[in-house]
């Protein structure tokens, strides 16, 4: 389930609404804020239709604009589930409002746990109309644990924890307090698991206004499709002219019949010659192949806060139409039966991620085809040998019997069925630094139940200058700019797991 959250941008920054949202649009007429038009809202609707989205999420202050009524008949008419937040504390005048709509729509409510009147008339009144769900913005800040203890046990399959933003660059509890926090709440609750609210995300304050974070552009070139291809290579790209080209002739080289699969590449807004050299050898590739260039208001330098390469393979999928979709990077070179390989492992397994070795500077530039490489002189092992000893440890062992596997999980030649990447979230979009929006997939895949398959087979990874890598080719500056997503991926996931093996990056210390 994914829900789509409608708010107007006067929602003032301490309302704890802000830390509570999927996808954070805003509306604003210039400097002046005014009321969400409709031609607005219908251009929200379409946006959540081409995404995916199953429900929209209304806050509580919706309830006072003149048209909410005629928002919320569209929503319901395009076939959205409608859920209406709000607040404990604010009940009683917000029920007066929505008892009307509640009995005449079928609408679910979202409450705000920020006290605890369950004794009130009107907070009693909620499960007479509608489907509630309770919500705890965080938990040290409400006296209501021991309160806690008396709610009804049905209650607690709708009891849900959020640890909201609260501005200036600041959560309302660092990751060891979430943990602490956790820990307290189970001592009153011992058989309650506290878990975010399924397929919402917490507002990421480094996360550029300017991000187009459900972006509907149209392809620059879309090819042809004589039948429905059933593997979608989806390529997001930056600024690699150099190799991205190499990586296409492989796909060229597939002994499959190239009807059968189709490529996908997202220029996430290149300002190299990307885009002429896509244009003048394009009518070379034999397969069905579409182009889309994600513009970008502002350049970026690799490393920074505009980090996009998740929601460009979002918007690949959008375009996709094969069954199974296969992530692989603009600098990865397969070989000829990568597509054949994937579509015979395809009827085993779901989630499947391929070997990957590191080219040598030399051997890049003096590289012609993945058959003339050889391992043993043309490779190097980087990262200290994480990836390595991983390789060893799945061939031997098989990728899911290893300790917390999911957090392998690396799109570089990573493939899986379109409707379970669709079922667990599609990559979460609010990563604007590099890394972790993989290692969040790999998680939800893990509590869907998905079945995971470690392929020894190399795909080769082309090397990279120091001023085409995002992290500088330096073990360092990679820590540094997980430590910024590591965050994203704690406090929207809430595991304990994740804390436990992520704590080094979690820790003020660091």
């Amino acid at each position: 389930m994914s829900t789509l959250s409608i708010r107007q941008y006067h929602v003032p920054i301490h309302d704890q609404y802000k830390g509570y949202n999927h996808l954070w649009l805003r509306f604003s007429g210039g400097l002046r804020d005014r009321p969400l038009q409709q031609e607005e809202f219908f251009r929200i609707l379409e946006k959540a239709k081409k995404g995916k989205y199953t429900h929209l999420l209304f806050p509580e202050n919706s309830l006072e604009h003149e048209s909410f009524a005629n928002f919320l008949e569209s929503a319901l008419t395009h076939g959205f589930s409608v859920r209406l937040q709000l607040s404990a504390s604010g009940l009683l005048f917000s029920m007066e409002k929505a008892s009307f709509l509640l009995k005449r729509y079928p609408l679910g409510i979202d409450c705000i746990l920020d006290t605890m009147p369950y004794d009130d008339t009107s907070f009693a009144m909620l499960g007479q109309h509608s489907p509630v769900r309770w919500v705890l913005p965080g938990l040290r800040s409400l006296p209501i644990w021991r309160e806690l203890k008396q709610v009804p046990l049905t209650w607690l399959d709708q009891l849900y924890c959020y640890f909201p933003y609260l501005g200036e660059n600041k959560y309302i509890f660092k990751p060891r307090q979430v943990q602490e926090q956790i820990k307290q709440l189970k001592k009153y609750l011992p058989s309650y698991c506290p878990r975010p609210l399924p397929g919402m995300e917490i507002f990421e304050p480094r996360l550029t206004t300017d991000s187009d974070v459900e972006s509907l552009v149209e392809p620059v070139i879309y090819t042809k499709r004589e039948v429905i291809p059933k593997i979608s290579v989806v390529i997001p790209t930056y600024n690699n002219a150099r190799h991205i080209l190499s990586t296409l002739q492989h796909l060229q080289k597939q002994k499959v019949e190239l009807s059968c699969f189709e490529v996908i590449l997202v220029d996430d807004g290149s300002s190299d010659s990307t885009s002429e050299l896509i244009l003048k050898n394009y009518e070379q590739f034999s397969f069905p192949f579409t182009y889309i260039y994600y513009p970008r208001l502002h350049p970026r330098t690799m490393g920074d806060h505009r980090f996009r390469a998740g929601l460009a393979r979002n918007l690949g999928v959008k375009w996709a139409q094969g069954a199974i979709l296969a992530f692989l990077d603009a600098d990865m070179i397969v070989p000829p039966d990568y597509i054949e390989d994937l579509l015979d492992l395809h009827k085993k397994y779901d989630v499947i991620q391929w070997r990957r070795d590191y080219l040598t500077e030399s051997a890049t530039l003096n590289f012609v085809s993945y058959e003339d490489l050889d391992k043993t002189k043309d490779c190097f092992i980087p990262e200290g040998g994480y990836w390595a000893d991983f390789y060893d440890r799945a061939a031997t062992h098989g990728w899911s019997e290893l300790t917390d596997y999911w957090k392998y999980t690396c799109t570089y030649a990573l493939s899986l069925p379109r409707d379970l990447f669709e079922k667990v979230g599609w990559f979460r979009k609010t990563y604007c630094f590099y890394g972790f929006e993989d290692t969040d997939l790999g998680l939800q895949l893990m509590r869907a139940g998905a079945n995971f398959y470690f392929y020894n087979k190399s795909v080769f990874h082309l090397f990279h200058k120091t001023e085409r890598s995002e992290f500088r080719n330096s073990f360092f500056h990679r820590q540094k700019l997980l430590k910024n997503t590591a965050k994203i991926f704690y406090y929207n996931t809430l595991d304990p797991d994740a804390y436990r093996v992520f704590k080094y990056l979690l820790s003020p210390f660091f």
